[in-house]
């Protein structure tokens, strides 16, 4: 049986858009997937109360909109008041890499799942490789390939395996989903323009996908010179000088 849901429409995850994305669903869908977004403290609570998630996936802790959290531990705080509202029939999906998050994980009342390239993580990719276009893993001997640029996606699809695991999808299926990823357009989309490979990774910017974008530059092969044209990062605050450095 296929099942049937919704996602977040583009980036709508703030006070505006996810109301809207949730309005867009159907009595009929078997799930739904929203993004709830924050760029100061006390923002995720009330999204997360009108989505009311079964499961709760936290993707990465990190130095963005410092200019409205003031530190990175404010934004643990806040990306945290998701793991506040998880029922306790409910699960947290987090990050074991992420020392921030294996600290989380005593504020919610729900079964979690950590994921990552640990031994303490509960989904473990062991034997990760990557190569151009295209990242490798084993989980459970099976061996996942998804067609994407760097290894910054790793948890990622972990946490997208550890979600199908809670709606029953066999991992099977979830390796055959994976594979068929296509990425967004802004976001470590690759073009070839006569003769020059262009990493469009213009969406938006803050100091944890500026490095990861870098580190993606360092791994990629070819024998001319690499360039790097790049904005500004905003919403930095006091740290915006030293961050850019």
């Amino acid at each position: 049986t296929r099942l049937a849901g919704k996602q977040s429409l583009r980036n709508y995850n703030n006070q505006v858009g996810v109301p809207l994305s949730l309005l867009a669903a159907d009595p009929l869908d078997d799930y739904g997937v929203w993004e709830l977004a924050a760029s100061a403290p006390g923002e995720i609570g009330p999204l997360a109360e009108l989505a009311a998630p079964q499961i709760g996936v936290l993707t990465t802790i990190g130095d963005a909109h410092l200019e409205g959290f003031g530190s990175v531990r404010t934004v643990a705080a806040t990306k945290g008041e998701l793991l506040d509202r998880l029922p306790s029939s409910g699960w947290a999906v987090l990050n074991g890499d992420d020392p921030w998050q294996r600290r989380m994980a005593r504020r919610t009342l729900a079964q979690v799942v950590r994921v990552g390239r640990g031994g303490h993580c509960d989904l473990a990719a062991t034997d990760v490789h990557w190569q151009p276009g295209r990242l490798e893993f084993t989980l459970d001997r099976l061996r996942f390939r998804v067609p994407v640029w760097g290894r910054h996606h790793l948890s990622s699809c972990l946490a997208a395996i550890a979600v199908a695991d809670r709606l029953g999808v066999p991992r099977e299926a979830a390796a055959h989903g994976l594979a068929d990823y296509a990425p967004l357009p802004g976001r470590c989309h690759i073009r070839r323009l006569d003769g020059l490979t262009v990493i469009d990774d213009c969406y938006n910017a803050n100091p944890c996908s500026q490095r990861a974008a870098l580190e993606l530059l360092r791994e990629m092969g070819g024998t001319g010179r690499k360039v790097v044209l790049t904005g500004d990062m905003l919403e930095l605050g006091r740290e915006t000088e030293t961050k850019h450095y």
